[in-house]
């Protein structure tokens, strides 16, 4: 009788532990997958909700962005990147052939960020690399000229810059796939800035040689306390 028992019970350990050791490993498994849920989604796209409010300037060196895209290669970084492009076009110019585009804009960062997370808020920073791009051209100013008869002025630009910035930010998930964020951006650039003034006839034929008018170049250190305010899609 004895010796049942001791059966029995044996038994009623061994079924003890086989149901501990099976929940425990189940537990295991979860936790890995809920910690493996975290280098998941790898791209974020994001949408700034002040860029209607900051339309580019051709006159200055920087410029803002509506769409910026990142890529995680790990839980705590990832490259971004964010472009922006600008274009005027003018159907019907005053001189066939001119001011067909009258200017466009090519603007674009590529960086790198960290990321410490705290249940629903990351904080991020980090830097980017900044080039900027700037092409404008007016045909202006009806005239007469001696000898070539009614012309217009044509002006060209180009603005060419070089920068660095340095940023940080939160975000805070408002769901699984969505946050919002905001950003605070320091940026030093380096621009070079060309505009050239020419006479044409109204076949746009050039009628005398380019002048340079302006010829110069610059640095811009600028602080931007809310840069920019993403709401993000994660994928």
């Amino acid at each position: 009788m004895t010796n049942n028992c001791n059966v029995c019970n044996n038994h009623s350990k061994l079924i003890s532990f086989s149901l501990s050791a099976i929940f425990f490993a189940c537990m295991s498994q979860l936790a890995i997958g809920q910690d493996s849920t975290l280098l998941q989604p790898r791209w974020e796209v994001g949408v700034d909700l002040l860029s209607p409010f900051k339309p580019i300037r051709l006159d200055e060196l920087n410029s803002t962005y509506g769409l910026i895209i990142k890529r995680s290669f790990e839980p705590k970084n990832a490259l971004r990147f964010r472009s922006n492009f600008g274009y005027d076009y003018m159907p019907d110019p005053p001189v066939k052939g001119f001011n067909q585009p009258r200017s466009y804009s090519l603007s674009f960062d590529l960086g790198y960020e960290k990321r410490r997370q705290h249940k629903r808020f990351v904080h991020y920073y980090g830097a980017d690399l900044i080039f900027r791009l700037h092409r404008l051209e007016n045909v202006i100013g009806l005239g007469i000229s001696p000898g070539t008869g009614t012309t217009f002025t044509r002006d060209r630009g180009r603005i060419n810059s070089l920068g660095i910035a340095a940023f940080t930010g939160g975000k805070y998930f408002i769901a699984e796939r969505i946050s919002l964020s905001l950003e605070t951006n320091i940026h030093l650039v380096y621009g070079k800035i060309v505009y050239t003034n020419s006479q044409v006839n109204t076949a746009g034929q050039v009628v005398s040689p380019s002048v340079v008018t302006t010829s110069t170049n610059g640095i811009e250190f600028k602080v931007s306390p809310i840069s920019v305010i993403y709401l993000s899609y994660y994928f």
